[in-house]
């Protein structure tokens, strides 16, 4: 369908295509997520005069350390790659029985044109957590300055209008707005202490989860092998038990 994104495109390639396709909903009137990042990844191309993958190795993975982040996995790294699995309903991905997600798993075993913002990185534990490591210190991290603070700041303040929350197709996240690239926590979740408001977080499809609470001085990491997505009981449960057990 014109207008979504495949791994045939090239991020140019993408945004012209997404030019000719109409609006999901009034501006201001709904959190839609989106091909959005994808935009910004085609707008940093356009700034810096630079692919996708090249400008974020030079200006982030580089600097940080990040040696096993890319957009697929090397042929001699294949025998590390994890196994993802996938529910047998994807409407209710929750229920029991899995299967391997062979679609998700082997589309980053070779390079391919998109270079997607919003979902197209393969990365390891050990590399995200130096990125989050960097986030937690306010765009510095090891001696190496990737944001300034100003940036973070905009990062982890509300941007939707007043009403306005997040919310997806298969779940609904209650008091949570989002800034630039983070959902923001206005209230406590169940089980939650008060020091939870201002936690800013977002997840991937594969079940991968990072939060960072700066009034409780906490941030946490959660990486499964489980589709679809990260807005799961065990990883809300791994939360509570996190601010249960420091603060």
């Amino acid at each position: 369908e014109r207008g979504l994104p495949n791994a045939d495109q090239t991020l140019e390639e993408l945004v012209d295509a997404l030019a000719d396709v109409p609006l999901a909903n009034r501006p201001g009137k709904r959190f839609q997520y989106s091909v959005a990042t994808d935009v910004l990844a085609r707008l940093v191309e356009v700034l810096s005069g630079e692919r996708f993958d090249v400008y974020l190795a030079r200006r982030i993975f580089e600097p940080l350390g990040m040696v096993d982040t890319d957009f697929h996995v090397p042929s001699s790294k294949h025998d590390r790659f994890c196994v993802n699995y996938a529910p047998v309903d994807p409407m209710d991905p929750l229920k029991p029985g899995l299967e391997i997600g062979a679609e998700l798993s082997g589309s980053y075993l070779a390079p391919k044109r998109l270079l997607s913002g919003g979902g197209g990185l393969v990365s390891t534990i050990l590399d995200y957590t130096r990125f989050i490591r960097m986030i937690v210190g306010r765009g510095s991290f090891d001696g190496e300055r990737i944001l300034a603070p100003e940036t973070l700041e905009l990062m982890r303040t509300n941007q939707l209008p007043e009403g306005v929350g997040v919310q997806f197709p298969l779940w609904h996240m209650p008091d949570t707005v989002f800034g630039l690239g983070f959902a923001l926590k206005t209230a406590p979740a169940p089980g939650e202490p008060d020091t939870a408001v201002g936690e800013y977080h977002w997840g991937g499809i594969a079940g991968t989860h990072s939060w960072m609470a700066p009034a409780a001085d906490i941030a946490g990491i959660i990486f499964t092998q489980r589709m679809y997505g990260f807005w799961n009981p065990f990883s809300l449960e791994y939360k509570r038990q996190v601010y249960a057990a420091l603060t």
